[in-house]
């Protein structure tokens, strides 16, 4: 699946230009296998690979139920910013789960 390719969320390039004046820009490289974990309210982006190899991407999001999604025109789809705010809760067995019991 493509999360990127279809999606029409991106900041006009005036605003990132101002956001790059204020605060700078870093442009982040690893070796195969690097991972690189961020805050997902950082503005943040990549071009597309030019490389011979496939990039894989896996977006794993933990959010605060305070944190809730700003309602919008064109809201992202469900599988990238769920609407669905209720807090999780622990398995009734948690406690044995953790224990090793």
């Amino acid at each position: 699946m493509n999360v990127s390719a279809n999606l029409k969320y991106c900041l006009p390039p005036q605003t990132v230009t101002q956001l790059v004046k204020k605060f700078g820009i870093l442009a982040p490289k690893g070796t195969a296998g690097s991972i690189m974990l961020f805050d997902s309210n950082v503005v943040h982006g990549s071009v597309t690979n030019i490389s011979p190899f496939p990039r894989r991407l896996m977006i794993i999001t933990y959010n605060s139920v305070e944190n809730l999604p700003v309602s919008v025109d064109r809201p992202r789809p469900e599988f990238l910013v769920s609407r669905d705010y209720k807090p999780l809760k622990p398995l009734a067995d948690s406690e044995s789960l953790l224990s090793g019991q």
